[in-house]
């Protein structure tokens, strides 16, 4: 290669790198990974693990559902078509809820149907109807049956990010009021069968703090899947899912970096640290009461932050999953406490809570023991509730304000 040849090669590759990065500037600053792409998992025919017999019969129950799969309202002979038409699939959950419950937690992107929860709703409300039907005809033996076994699905289902676990315990919920107000009508060992099993029940949900971390996963796929986007481009998806309320959002994220390269890394930066401070902060509310938690305030994120609209989407789901955990949690051993005390009203009921174990007789909410009183002939049990005070067991048509109660019907 000749001296000439040599420099006017130079010279090419010093205008290129003067086109490509500009005079005197590095490359631009690469794509961090937040999150990697989730892989599916099979679901195992022959495993003892109750989860994937959970698995299975959703996908039954969505394929032999039919219509009735995404129905929202039933009257009675939608119920029974729809019990009848998944009749296989709700004996394999309740033959399931005689075994361990390992949940597989697999990340789920923004905007996807999460699977099986069409099945397991629909499964969930297959145990409802079964309890309604035994409570009216006065089969209340097997109303028990149905609510503790469907108490540790619900209960079971807790093993996933907040979406899961919301399913769960909105089954545990209906369960609940569907059989609550027909407690004064058990006999003796239906109740002690009814307060062992749904005590046995709670056992198995998930530690909250666990299904913060499960979502913390789905925060970071959240905006790695919005960095896609970014690079590709294309932000229809985006913008038809988030609607009016999340054009600005989507806005800012068009504008990060088309003046400073640097201003899309601190924007994705910015987001995530946001992310993993959200996470390890419910993660330790998690672990106290709700009067504990005032001492603890979260932090108030600016309001001029780039990315504060679409954090609003998508980074919101802890703050009502730790608001419907304590009340499920709370309403739970509330049941469990009255079904027990009723067992024993012919010997008088006791002259406090101490008798029962600590973790029991404890309100969610204080801290504290539950608010207990009693006469000869009846007694009131309930929790201080959201507002952290005693009003004497007043409440309002939800039994949830200002003092939360278990249903009465």
């Amino acid at each position: 290669m000749t001296v000439n040849r040599m420099f006017r090669d130079s010279i090419a590759c010093v205008a290129l790198g003067m086109v490509l990065f500009g005079c005197g500037k590095s490359a631009p600053p690469t794509y961090p990974t937040w999150a990697s792409a989730p892989q599916p998992q099979p679901v195992d025919a022959n495993s003892t693990n109750a989860f994937d017999a959970y698995r299975q019969a959703a996908l039954e129950a969505e394929t032999q559902g039919e219509k009735y799969i995404t129905r929202v309202s039933f009257f009675p002979g939608h119920k029974k078509t729809a019990t009848d038409l998944i009749k296989s699939a709700s004996s394999r959950v309740f033959q399931a809820t005689a075994q361990t419950s390992h949940f597989s937690f697999t990340p789920q992107e923004p905007f996807e149907q999460r699977p099986y929860h069409r099945g397991w709703r629909l499964l969930g409300r297959v145990f409802v109807w079964k309890i309604e039907a035994a409570c009216k005809a006065e089969d209340y033996g097997s109303a028990v049956t149905q609510a503790v076994a469907g108490s540790k699905f619900g209960f079971d289902l807790t093993g996933g990010g907040a979406m899961d676990a919301g399913l769960g315990m909105s089954i545990v919920d209906e369960i609940r009021r569907t059989l609550a107000p027909h407690l004064s009508k058990f006999e003796p060992k239906q109740l002690a069968t009814l307060s062992a099993g749904m005590d046995s029940a709670l056992k198995r949900k998930t530690p909250t703090e666990a299904i913060v971390e499960n979502e913390r996963q789905n925060f970071l796929l959240a905006i790695q899947t919005i960095q896609d986007d970014y690079r590709s481009g294309d932000f229809k998806k985006l913008e038809n899912e988030l609607g009016p309320s999340g054009r600005e959002g989507v806005e800012k994220l068009q504008a990060a970096g088309k003046k400073d390269e640097s201003g899309r890394a601190k924007y994705f930066e910015g987001f995530a640290q946001e992310a993993e401070q959200i996470a390890k902060e419910y993660a330790a509310h998690a672990k106290l009461s709700v009067e504990e938690r005032q001492h603890h305030p979260l932090t108030k994120f600016s309001k001029n932050r780039p990315w504060r609209g679409l954090a609003r989407h998508f980074l919101g789901t802890l703050e009502p999953l730790l608001s419907h955990e304590a009340s499920t949690t709370a309403r739970t051993r509330l049941l469990i406490l009255t079904a027990r005390l009723l067992a024993q009203k012919t010997d008088g009921f006791p002259d406090s809570l101490k008798g029962f174990s600590s973790e029991l007789d404890k309100d969610p909410y204080s801290g504290k023991g539950f608010l207990y009183h009693h006469d000869a002939s009846q007694f009131s049990l309930y929790s201080v509730g959201p507002n952290l005070k005693d009003d004497g067991g007043e409440t309002d048509g939800t039994f949830s304000d200002p003092d939360l109660l278990l249903e009465q019907g």
